[in-house]
Formats: structure tokens, sequence, C-alpha cells
């Protein structure tokens, strides 16, 4: 399986926890693509194996697979429940909220923010495109709440917390 790979390669190379975490973000970029229709059909919880196997999931099942293989890894890791923003299906230019995931990992007492399904950039078909940035990995906690609202503040990571009113305006 990959995560054996990865964990070969870590070893081998002597990686560090966020160097390992890196190469299961870049896998995943590589190799899932997001799918839309998977939010929208209620299935956002489809399981890790089938994002896996398929190559294409929703939030849920793609923030899964990337905690899994960062637990393979032997990377302390979880998911981050709460909002993000995004435009409007119905009105392009509205800006609105909705429920959301994204991971962060655990190194050395350093906490790194992940997203790895924004990452995973589509156009306006929602047709997968393939990008090379590192933008959504160790985001910077003053950049990540400008489009992600964790339900638990302390994953804000900022010195004064802001309120969700805040976040939507």
């Amino acid at each position: 399986s990959i995560c054996l790979e990865m964990s070969s390669f870590k070893s081998t190379y002597s990686l560090n926890d966020a160097e390992s975490a890196y190469l299961a973000y870049k896998w995943i970029e590589q190799n899932i693509e997001y799918d839309k229709n998977d939010e929208e059909q209620g299935n956002s919880s489809t399981s890790i194996s089938t994002v896996y196997k398929t190559g294409k999931g929703g939030v849920i099942g793609i923030t899964g697979l990337f905690k899994t293989m960062c637990d393979r890894l032997k990377i302390k890791s979880d998911i981050i429940l709460g909002l993000t923003k995004t435009f409007s299906d119905d009105y392009p230019s509205k800006i609105i909220t909705k429920e959301y995931a994204w991971n962060y990992i655990s190194t050395d007492n350093e906490f790194y923010l992940i997203d790895v399904v924004m990452e995973l950039n589509f156009n306006k078909d929602f047709s997968f495109i393939k990008r090379d940035s590192d933008f959504y990995f160790g985001m910077d906690p003053e950049a990540s709440i400008r489009l992600h609202f964790p339900n638990d503040n302390k994953w804000q990571l900022l010195p004064k917390i802001i309120t969700k009113d805040e976040f939507k305006s």
C-alpha cells in the first residue's frame, strides 16, 4: 500500500513528521479528485477505502484519508470541523458559509493547519484541475481564518479569537 511505501521512504531518508505529512498531502493532490456530487448527494462521509480505491470523494472522505495516512506514518493528526466560505451556486457573486472539514498535524508541539480539499482545486464546471501550490499546507492562522472557522475555537490558533459573526462578515 501507499502508506507502507511512505513509511519506508520516511525511514530511509530520515524524514521528520512534517515532511512525511507533506508527502501524504502531495500524494492526495496527485491521485484524488474532489467530487462535488458526493457532497450534493449527501454522501460526504464516503468511506476512506472508497476514496482511496476510486480516486475521488467528498470533504469528509478526503480529510479522513489524509488523517489515516498520517496515522499510519505515526504522525499526530485529526480532522477539524467547522465552516468555510464559498461562492453560491445560484448567485456566483454571493459568498456563503457552509459546513466543512480540514486537518491539522502536530509535531514537536507545533500545529500545522492543512486543507488538502482546497488544494484539489476545481473550476466553475467542477472539472478537476491539477495545480502545484502549497498554500494549504501549514496555513498561517491569520490567512486560514479568512476561509476556515473551526467549531472549536482552539483551532483558530490566533492570539485573539474571532466570533462566528466576525468570520461571516
